[in-house]
């Protein structure tokens, strides 16, 4: 192995360790702020490495567009609202009119509009996580 693949392995052993097997443990728990957060935060990271620049809402967006394509209309929202919002201030965020409605329970209401809240949608902590969980094995597959 060279040094860059001795880097990416070393990255990736650390990313499964500390933001997958984590993420994984609080959907078990049903932890659920905890679970949204650790997967907006496995979301930022991956998407640095997936462009190749520091990662930011762009990079972000880049990622959940190819990665995650139901989420693409989304993507600033879920940036702005959650990541910006519970990663720092531990609140949901509204960012021009949009915000969403966290549903905890399996099979709950997700990406639908909230009704008599136009911008608002449900986001399923549970779904929104194993739908990550199944595109950072697409990223690392296709790295």
């Amino acid at each position: 192995m060279n040094y860059m693949e001795i880097k990416w392995y070393k990255f990736k052993e650390s990313f499964e360790k500390f933001i997958i097997r984590d993420l994984e443990k609080a959907l078990k728990a049903n932890i659920e702020v905890g679970t949204i957060i650790l997967t907006v935060i496995g979301i930022e990271s991956l998407s640095g490495y997936f462009v190749g620049e520091k990662s930011n809402g762009k990079t972000f967006k880049k990622f959940i567009d190819t990665f995650m394509p139901a989420y693409s209309n989304h993507a600033e929202s879920l940036y702005k609202c959650i990541r910006n919002g519970l990663a720092h201030d531990y609140i949901i965020k509204e960012y021009e009119g949009k915000s969403f409605l966290l549903t905890r329970d399996s099979g709950g209401k997700h990406l639908e509009p909230v009704y008599g809240n136009n911008g608002w949608f449900y986001l399923n902590r549970e779904q929104f996580a194993l739908d990550f969980l199944k595109a950072q094995k697409e990223f690392f597959f296709s790295s």
